[in-house]
């Protein structure tokens, strides 16, 4: 996996070069002289003392305007005078101010000198003022001499002169000495010195916490751009961190702050950068098109000179490559890694020019994702030439290495090698200890393509020991995973199942921290990672390791429920990740090298994987919940790849079962789809045919060990666009599926948590509290979005309702304006059946646009089924809901997502059908359905004697449209 950064340097303002307070100059310097003079001279010094204030003020000046020969000129003379005449005060600022000149021109060594001297004068006028400890002076000079070491990258002799300066500021503050905004000011600019190098040096929790000690400063002193910095770069800290939710607020309330002053166009699109680069990280590149296509506008007006940044044209191609899925799939990088970074810039037009080369930095990686590399080097180059220009060493290393990974997509693996060492040496010219985890990883992805391994494991190595130092959590997971996928091409299959193992659990933590981002941010995130899960499910499979499988795909369904419904917290098994046996915990922290096919350690792991199998928190849960339903019940979980489905059982009493069938993903797509097509359609003669083209695939390859293991009941957990498909209705040439199997689908099995019903709720011993509402006539309209629904009201509901209060008598009915949102939150729970016959439908969306009708026009949406407390409810039954409206199958999240809001509200069970069934159809099945119930039958095989009446009916009742699409979710076992 590549890695591609991102420079979203700040551009802000947040440290100008020379950024204390400009030494006051002394009148005279005569009130801090401290050698007696001659009284004879008194006319001469007076008058060469004044000089050289001008002087000084005049060096000081043509600092300023950048005259830097001037300057010297002029302050040696001011030098010159001042020692002559002993005038320590004078003395001591033109030392310092010309110390800054070598400074800001890049000249350290010849810099330091100078600031010593005016710090061993300081501190003796400080002396001999009795205040050696609080001199304003002496920490201005400390703090010059703190910039000489963070520029020469001597971070921890500047951490320790910074913080002596600061702690001489914070003291005057405190005695209440000297001008206060001015102290304010200073101690504001050396906490944000000390926080740009606990940046640099990754230690982000101290550089974070330096930022929130600037916000009462700042507050204090009404400085709102200021403010608009602190959280733009703690934004930038939290990004680093990947903790996006909060990088995001933190970015967000900037942008909103900075929006409402006036002027400050080049922080806004600075901002709007890292945003951009933060959407790169979750893979989310329509957004991040978005958001830099902003930030290029502002730098169009703000420029000079032209900007090369995106034309019109080029940023609506970028949008039609990228397309309604986001980006290519095959060409998305699915290990980016885009980092932001804190910015220290001297002027304005160093902030505009800085943050030019961030947007086309951002652009580039648009084109990268998009497949267009040679434009996206381009691009790279144009922002490198930038980082040259101003000296931005991070944002050169940066854009340097992504150059390289450029190459790297292209095949030009040397070509990627040169800019991988050139950035390599830049990180480490600066010291970025991030990027040089980085360029070590895209360096080892290189040389892995040109086949020489041992050059990629020592770099992977060296890559994974530095991110786990900064705690890069997203580089970690990404050079975890391609030092996987490297012993999976060496044949080293369980030392690379560890590795992808703990890239899977790394991945988890992050997906942790987004789980409050908008859906669409959290799914493209997880589509970036997911060939990772689902490379690792597809090897353990492969092994045999089938519980190990179902937990790491089940944690892509958890996500999914996640990503649709938001609130979805897992359980204690999901949140714990993939467990990691013993020796494959050492294998992670061995020499790669080491590693061979047929060690003891990849012998000891096949042993420990096989024993410990039964014992995983999984297989337990899951085998303790199976047994509930018998010992003739099996979990079945197919599983579709690229090129392969596996076909999962696991019995309640005998061992797994494991078959693969070779079948490309886009033909059993197909497949499912025109079986979809034939049930809908009850006039269609096709459909035996089509269900059993999909019967051979599904069950047929099984059917010998379901008959073996005596297996009567199959607990369906399916997999994407197999949620659309009702398994009852396959017919395997002779008869229907429903007619040898009972069936009862699942949500995801981290979730799954059934608790023995109680005896008394039990439906087939008592006569249960019924409510039955319908929507029976009249005509209700709405729309959801761009989408108009009209519907009518079901005549044969109110049958459905007669229906149930004649078999039940103990029934509540409610009809039409009487069934109403007030009554289903509050009433329903007191019932432990209830019969809703309405209209219901289960988008593709957001939960907000899955809806139950209520019978006076009031809907119900998904989300907020969550307000139901049913925890008596036995049995919901919705019998006109449908699923994939218009045709469109999805990845099913919304069957799977109202599977989990059921058991969400404590109701065991809930039966929903899968498109709109005949309305007289469905009141035949629900009479045969309830009078099962009466006679004592569970409701699983309630449903499946109801099913099979209609089959056995001698009219058109037969087709499956009219009795398969009705699904049991949850425990139907009572």
């Amino acid at each position: 996996m590549i890695l591609m950064r991102n420079l979203a340097g700040l551009g802000l303002t947040i440290v100008a070069m020379i950024a204390m307070p400009a030494i006051a100059v002394h009148d005279l310097a005569i009130a801090q002289e401290i050698v007696p003079k001659p009284a004879n001279n008194d006319n001469l010094r007076t008058q060469e003392i004044t000089e050289a204030v001008y002087l000084k003020q005049s060096g000081y000046d043509r600092l300023q305007k950048a005259d830097i020969q001037g300057a010297i000129a002029d302050l040696q003379k001011a030098l010159a005078l001042f020692q002559k005449w002993q005038a320590t005060g004078g003395e001591r600022d033109t030392l310092n101010f010309l110390g800054e000149v070598y400074l800001v021109t890049g000249q350290y060594a010849q810099a330091m000198p100078y600031f010593e001297k005016a710090l061993k004068i300081a501190k003796t006028i400080a002396k001999v003022n009795n205040d050696p400890n609080n001199d304003p002076d002496v920490a201005y000079t400390l703090q010059y001499i703190a910039d000489v070491y963070d520029k020469q990258r001597q971070y921890p002799a500047a951490l320790q002169v910074y913080q002596e300066a600061l702690t001489i500021f914070r003291g005057l503050l405190k005695a209440q000495k000297g001008d206060r905004q001015s102290l304010l000011v200073s101690e504001s600019v050396v906490l944000s010195r000390l926080a740009a190098i606990y940046f640099k040096a990754s230690k982000y929790d101290l550089a974070l916490a330096t930022y929130q000690q600037m916000i009462p400063n700042a507050d204090e002193r009404s400085d709102l751009i200021g403010k608009v910095q602190i959280l733009n770069n703690s934004g930038v800290i939290y990004a680093n961190q990947t903790e996006y939710v909060k990088a995001l607020a933190a970015y967000e309330q900037a942008l909103t702050l900075v929006r409402s002053l006036c002027c400050y166009r080049g922080d806004e699109a600075a901002i709007l950068n890292n945003i951009s680069s933060l959407y790169f990280s979750l893979g989310q590149n329509r957004r991040a098109l978005e958001v830099a296509d902003q930030a290029t506008k502002i730098y169009l007006r703000l420029s000079t000179e032209k900007f090369a940044g995106l034309k019109k044209t080029e940023i609506e191609l970028l949008h039609d490559i990228l397309g309604e899925d986001n980006s290519n799939p095959t060409l998305t990088s699915r290990g980016l890694s885009v980092r932001a970074t804190v910015g220290d810039t001297a002027n304005n037009d160093v902030v505009v020019k800085a943050g030019q080369a961030n947007n086309l930095t951002n652009l580039a990686h648009l084109y990268s994702n998009s497949g267009k590399y040679n434009e996206a080097i381009a691009f790279f180059q144009k922002a490198r030439i930038i980082y040259q220009e101003i000296g931005n060493d991070l944002g050169l290393g940066i854009t340097t290495d992504n150059i390289g990974s450029t190459y790297a997509r292209l095949g030009q693996f040397e070509q990627a090698i040169s800019f991988h060492q050139q950035a390599l040496t830049q990180y480490e010219k600066v010291r970025d200890r991030a990027g040089t985890g980085v360029a070590l990883s895209n360096l080892g992805r290189a040389y892995a393509n040109l086949g020489n391994r041992n050059a990629a494991i020592a770099n992977y190595q060296q890559a994974l020991k530095i991110t786990r130092e900064v705690s890069d959590r997203s580089t970690e997971a990404v050079v975890l995973a391609n030092i996987g996928e490297l012993l999976v091409q060496a044949q080293q299959i369980e030392a690379a199942i560890a590795y992808l193992k703990q890239s899977v659990n790394v991945r988890e933590t992050i997906r942790q921290s987004i789980r409050m981002l908008p859906r669409e941010d959290r799914s493209a995130y997880k589509q970036s990672v997911s060939y990772t899960y689902r490379t690792l499910a597809k090897m353990l499979l492969e092994q045999g390791r089938v519980i190990e499988a179902l937990q790491i795909l089940d944690l892509l369904k958890v996500q999914e429920l996640q990503d649709y419904l938001r609130d979805v917290k897992g359980s204690d098994r999901t949140s714990l990740g993939i467990t990691l046996f013993a020796p494959e915990q050492a294998v992670i922290n061995a020499d790669v090298l080491s590693l061979s096919q047929n060690s003891a350690m990849s012998a000891q792991i096949r042993q420990i994987a096989t024993q410990q199998a039964a014992n995983l928190a999984t297989s337990r849960s899951l085998l303790t919940n199976l047994q509930k339903f018998g010992d003739r019940a099996a979990l079945f979980y197919p599983l579709l790849f690229e090129d392969q489905l596996f076909l999962v059982v696991v019995p309640a009493k005998s061992a797994p079962i494991l078959k693969s069938i070779k079948i490309k993903s886009a033909e059993f797509t197909a497949l499912m789809r025109d079986f979809r097509a034939d049930l809908q359609d009850a006039g269609s003669n096709d459909v035996e045919n089509s269900s059993y083209r999909l019967y051979k695939y599904l069950i047929e390859p099984i059917a010998a060990e379901l008959a073996k293991a005596q297996i009567e009941l199959i607990l369906y957990a399916p997999d994407g666009q197999m949620r659309y498909i009702p398994l009852a209705a396959l017919y395997d040439g002779k008869q229907w599926l429903v007619q040898r199997y009972r069936f009862n689908y699942l949500t995801a099995l981290g979730l799954l948590d059934m608790p023995p019903p109680k005896s008394s709720q039990q439906l087939s011993t008592n006569q249960p509290k019924a409510i039955a509402a319908a929507f029976t006539q009249g005509q209700i309209q709405f729309a959801i979005g761009s989408e108009k629904f009209t519907f009518t009201g079901l005549p044969f509901a109110g049958l459905e309702i007669e229906t149930v209060a004649k078999i039940f008598p103990n029934t509540t009915k409610l009809l039409d304006n009487l069934f109403d949102r007030k009554t289903a939150i509050s009433e329903f729970e007191n019932y432990n059946l209830i019969h809703l016959a309405t209209h219901a439908a289960f988008l593709n969306g957001t939960p907000e646009d899955s809806f139950v009708l209520m019978g006076n026009g009031d809907r119900l949406n998904l989300r907020e089924l969550r307000e139901w407390r049913l925890p008596n409810t036995q049995l919901i039954v919705l019998s006109a809901c449908q699923t994939a409206v218009g045709g469109v199958l999805s990845s099913g999240e919304e069957i799977l997502g109202f599977g989990y809001q059921i058991q969400r509200t404590g109701a065991k069970a809930a039966i929903a059908s899968l498109w709109t069934v005949s309305d007289q159809g469905t009141s035949l099945l629900m009479d045969s359905f309830y009078s099962q119930l009466q006679k004592g039958t569970d409701i699983i095989n309630s449903l499946r004697q109801a099913q099979i009446a209609l089959i056995s009916r001698p009219d058109n009742f037969q087709h499956p449209y009219f009795w398969s699409g009705f699904i049991l979710v949850g425990n139907g076992s009572h």
